[in-house]
């Protein structure tokens, strides 16, 4: 008898009263020096405001919880990149040639047969090779992983987004715009029973991504590209906007799962000029379609990271009964109840696979991994690939993650542990495809008793087959239809913003 979930609250019901709230009260008209603010700010206000109302049941680690030693690892990479990065500015400011496609990308690249690989934008590149000239634009330390067999050309701007960060500290408000963000604070107040600082998010979230747009425009009349792309997860509205300003279609790729209940994938029924987002989304498979709850243009084109490897991995040998991997979100509660049932099942081979950013970090985030048990073993490492595991144990755990999907495609059974966001994984459990587990106790009667979800999905809804095609059309046909969505709103008056 599994347990029932420890919910506080309804996502779905304050999802649905954010968008209202923000349709009702025109938030997407708001403007700072002529532009709009409301979209780079959503997101981050939408996840407190979760936070707030109890309704993340257990948030994710604070930054404040990162250990010293990595702050000051973070400041000399710092340094050490200045004078590198300088020279990458003047080249950058100074270079002047045409590229077909300019591709942002915020994701970490991933061990590949030996070779880091930046798993959406390279598959992407292989399909169009020979018929288009790209441009990645990287924001990242220089020391970090990179594409290590990339073909295109790459440009950092890390050095222009520190220079927007600290020019936006300076920028002082207006009376008037004061005014508006306290009326903002009292209408969230008001509604949700939360306080919050309007002024906050927009010097936090907007003001420098503004400024980088601004700079991005120059780059992109020097670059003159046919397509923008990017990987987003509700951070990249620069980009965006940017592209748009120019008139230059924007396509996103998805990188992972998304749900309608995660705002920066929703948005209520407004004029699609009016809202930050891309002209395009490139989808794993028809499941997804209906997810992204924006008015862009939705192709299905697969995701070749996973397709590749499940040709090589969905044949494994028969996989032990007795395993089980975890999928970290950085979330004690899920961690802490996968340890205490590994502890009490000593026959079962429990996994955890950490997020690469703890791959460094987690003696200091986990204390309660200071003395394991034997059959609890930690991953904090990419030697052996994700879908090693997914494709040979028999169970794969986690509230919210894509290698749940994964994992079901490969052949796994899927739980979903009911912390951090897991209301946004409940469709897999109302469709058969995953057991819903709620502590230590749950998973143990799971294992136990070899309890299954009663279906299994099928692989190509989740992730499209053929991508390789289905990438090299898609990039053809947004091409054809290179007609970027024109910004409703006028141009920026004179200012320092």
């Amino acid at each position: 008898m599994l347990s029932k979930p420890p919910l506080s609250g309804d996502i779905a019901h304050f999802c649905k009263a954010f968008l209202a709230l923000e349709k009702d009260h025109h938030l997407f008209d708001l403007t700072v020096e002529g532009r709009p603010y409301w979209d780079y700010i959503r997101h981050h206000l939408y996840q407190d405001l979760l936070a707030k109302k109890g309704l993340l049941t257990s948030p994710h680690f604070p930054f404040s919880a990162m250990p010293y030693r990595h702050f000051l690892k973070k400041i000399r990479k710092f340094i050490r990149d200045i004078p590198d990065l300088a020279l990458e500015t003047v080249r950058i400011s100074m270079q002047k040639r045409h590229y077909d496609i300019v591709f942002f990308d915020a994701a970490i690249p991933r061990l590949c047969e030996g070779k880091y690989q930046d798993i959406h934008f390279h598959p992407l590149y292989n399909a169009i090779k020979g018929e288009a000239s790209a441009l990645v634009v990287e924001n990242r330390y220089l020391a970090d992983p990179r594409d290590e067999a990339p073909g295109w050309d790459i440009a950092n701007i890390r050095c222009f987004v520190y220079l927007a960060k600290l020019k936006a500290l300076f920028y002082r408000y207006t009376k008037k715009q004061i005014t508006e963000f306290q009326d903002i604070d009292s209408l969230i107040a008001n509604r949700f029973g939360c306080k919050v600082t309007t002024a906050t998010y927009v010097t936090k979230h907007y003001l420098w991504s503004r400024l980088l747009s601004t700079t991005l425009e120059k780059l992109f009349t020097q670059w003159q590209p046919s397509l923008i792309g990017l990987t987003d997860n509700g951070t990249m509205k620069w980009v965006v906007d940017a592209a748009r300003r120019v008139g230059i279609s924007s396509f996103e790729i998805q990188h992972g799962c998304v749900s309608p209940l995660e705002i920066y994938v929703t948005y209520p029924e407004l004029p699609k000029a009016k809202l930050s987002i891309p002209d395009f989304v490139l989808t794993f498979g028809t499941y997804w379609n209906e997810k992204h709850r924006l008015p862009s243009e939705k192709i299905v084109v697969g995701f070749p990271w996973f397709e590749y490897h499940y040709q090589k991995f969905a044949s494994q040998k028969p996989r032990d009964p007795n395993t089980i991997i975890g999928i970290s979100v950085m979330d004690k509660q899920f961690a802490t109840a996968f340890l205490q049932a590994a502890r009490k099942l000593p026959d079962f081979k429990f996994y955890y696979k950490l997020r690469p950013e703890e791959y460094t970090c987690w003696r200091d985030l986990y204390p309660e991994f200071e003395n394991l048990p034997p059959n609890f073993n930690i991953i904090d490492n990419e030697r052996i690939h994700l879908y090693a595991y997914l494709s040979s144990v028999n169970y794969v755990i986690s509230p919210s993650s894509t290698a749940l999907y994964e994992g079901l495609c490969l052949g796994s059974h899927a739980l979903i542990f009911s912390s951090v966001l897991y209301e946004t994984m409940l469709e897999l459990v109302e469709s058969g495809y995953a057991i819903l587990v709620n502590n230590d106790q749950d998973i143990i009667n799971v294992l136990t008793q070899r309890v299954t979800p009663p279906k299994r999905p099928d692989p190509d809804a989740f992730f499209a087959f053929d991508s390789q095609a289905r990438l090299r059309t898609s990039y053809r046909m947004m091409l054809s239809k290179n007609q970027p969505t024109k910004t409703h709103l006028p141009e920026p008056k004179t200012g320092s913003a």
